[in-house]
């Protein structure tokens, strides 16, 4: 019985959709971030912290 790919690997529509996903979730986590960021720190007194730019 072939249940298509035997290589362990996720078809390649499978991953695409995926990495769509988490692609999305990590451009809205960042602009909460930033928001955060807008609301917490308007004058970027916390600058040194490079994960974050200032909104």
């Amino acid at each position: 019985m072939d249940h298509g790919a035997t290589s362990g690997q996720l078809p390649q529509p499978v991953r695409q959709r995926r990495r769509h996903r988490t692609l999305g979730l990590l451009v809205r986590v960042l602009e909460r971030l930033r928001h955060i960021k807008r609301r917490y720190d308007p004058r970027n007194l916390f600058r040194v912290n490079y994960n974050i730019p200032p909104a």
